[in-house]
């Protein structure tokens, strides 16, 4: 028995430490995507802001310019850069803050990417492809699976159309006809958009929900293979698992102690009363283990034939010993009757 319990130290002590437990996978993956958008958009406005550059340099050298040049340096490029730096700060802030729930933090997200895309879309009216540009952020918000969220992309994006329509009406496109069915268009392609990015959700959800059954399933199939089924307690997987975690674990107000429990001469039982008879006799035994030894931080194992382990983490080795003694006496008045004969047995328990 002392050999058995050095055996399994050593075994147990070799193993890997466990590491702490991980971050929610969604909580996970979600801040890991919103750091990404936020990059992809830091780029996009830098590019932007650059490409608007290049578009004055070339209308005032062509004389092409439909404003004066400082109102239209003011329009084109100090105003829409100001603004593209003022909600990406705002972004940075918002989603690296302690006090924000996760699901704001996307809405933060999602709103960056819009926001910069509606800027695009209501100064450059002028190009029809250009008013669809909110789009993309009824796509991106597929990321989040929230489908409050895609729809308030969906109505942020009908109306910076509006409002990019009127600019339009307004100004450079009066007269063009052309203006309204562009303007039907994108309100379209925002609405076939948005249809798509709901069954996306969709399909992520019900994909989600199948890992996670699936999971659950694997979780019952794992607790049933870490059952003895004689005895209805742990096998000797399950004990190797949970010594495991015990010696990792750092939060410890008792030292664990392993208890080893064997039934003296049970071959004895087996040869006299059969097999059958020798089952009788370790399931007794469980009830008894159960009955005695009590606690919620309790859990007994079949290391091995008639071999039992125990751990207890919630007491003392003094306090320990105690329904030890009282579990070894009740099995030694313990009567088992086998084919009308009476017989009586004992076990041996190290701590």
């Amino acid at each position: 028995m002392l050999f058995d319990l050095l055996m399994l130290y050593i075994v147990i002590n070799n193993d890997n430490k466990l590491g702490r437990k991980d971050m929610d996978y969604k909580e996970k993956m979600y801040e890991k995507w919103r750091s990404e958008m936020f990059r992809i958009c830091v780029v996009l406005a830098a590019i932007g802001s650059v490409a608007e550059i290049v578009i004055y340099l070339y209308d005032a050298s062509h004389s092409t310019l439909f404003l004066p040049k400082g109102l239209y340096r003011a329009r084109f490029i100090y105003i829409p850069s100001s603004l593209n730096l003022i909600v990406i700060t705002v972004t940075y802030l918002c989603i690296n803050s302690k006090n924000l729930t996760n699901s704001a933090k996307n809405v933060w997200a999602c709103i960056l990417i819009y926001f910069l895309c509606a800027n695009t879309q209501v100064i450059h009216y002028v190009y029809g492809p250009l008013l669809m540009l909110p789009c993309v952020a009824i796509c991106m918000s597929v990321l989040f699976s929230n489908k409050k969220l895609t729809l308030g992309m969906l109505l942020a994006s009908i109306a910076s159309l509006i409002i990019a329509w009127h600019q339009a009406a307004i100004e450079l496109r009066k007269d063009d006809p052309q203006l309204t069915i562009d303007i039907l268009l994108a309100a379209l392609v925002m609405g076939v958009t948005y249809t798509a990015a709901r069954m996306l959700i969709g399909y992520n959800s019900e994909q989600m929900n199948y890992i996670l059954n699936s999971n659950d399933r694997q979780k019952v199939l794992i607790e049933e293979c870490n059952i003895d089924a004689l005895m209805g307690i742990g096998n000797r997987r399950a004990l190797t698992d949970k010594l495991e975690k015990v010696l990792t674990s750092e939060f410890k107000v008792y030292t664990p102690q392993l208890v080893m429990l064997d039934i003296d001469n049970f071959k004895k039982v087996n040869d006299t009363y059969g097999h059958l008879s020798g089952d009788d006799v370790l399931i007794a035994l469980s009830h008894m283990i159960k009955e005695h030894i009590k606690g919620k931080q309790i859990d007994a194992y079949r290391y091995g034939g008639e071999e039992i382990a125990i751990i207890l983490t919630e007491t003392s080795m003094e306090n320990a010993i105690i329904p030890l003694e009282r579990l070894r006496e009740n099995v030694a008045r313990h009567k088992f009757i086998y084919n009308g004969e009476e017989t009586q047995l004992t076990i041996s328990i190290g701590v």
